[in-house]
């Protein structure tokens, strides 16, 4: 009950703010996360998001395609050459390719929107952070109601998160 009643309230905080033009509502609408809170994400409707390896994968692509296609000319040129060699010769698989793309993504809302990225800098990180802190074979049920087990990625993934934080674009 508690979260629904949270989920509800940041629905409402959100609409309140939403003051861009049509097209940030249109936006807002195909978003795969309409809202974040106590380590949960939710859709628009405020019903909480049973995350799945596939929800993942499919949101960080689409945040990744919207940012990249607001972002200016010069500025999608100076993302492709910064991500040239982005793990070069680096086969990963799994939570670890996840892990690595979502780090990408932070890497590009770095690049296009300076400081936390606002709203969608927060969906970005949670995402990263739901990657981070469980297990794959936990996707199955609600995040926020089970044991957290870490996931481990590979020292080179955990070298690129470490450059990316510190040394944003």
């Amino acid at each position: 009950m508690f979260r629904k009643m949270l989920a509800l309230s940041f629905g409402i905080a959100i609409l309140a703010t939403q003051v861009s033009p049509q097209e940030g509502v249109e936006v807002k609408n195909r978003e795969p996360i309409a809202f974040i809170g106590h380590g949960a994400v939710f859709d628009a409707n405020g019903n909480e998001i049973n995350v799945t390896p596939q929800f993942l994968r499919e949101s960080i692509q689409w945040y990744f395609d919207y940012l990249y296609s607001e972002a200016d000319p010069a500025v999608r040129e100076a993302f492709d050459r910064s991500q040239a060699s982005f793990l070069q010769g680096t086969e990963l698989e799994g939570q670890s390719k996840l892990l690595a793309d979502s780090i990408r993504l932070d890497s590009l809302l770095l690049t296009t929107r300076p400081g936390s990225g606002g709203e969608i800098g927060g969906k970005v990180r949670m995402l990263e952070q739901l990657l981070l802190t469980h297990e794959l074979s936990q996707f199955n049920q609600p995040i926020g109601l089970q044991s957290k087990s870490r996931f481990e990625p590979p020292a080179e993934v955990v070298e690129l998160l470490t450059a990316v934080q510190n040394n944003p674009p």
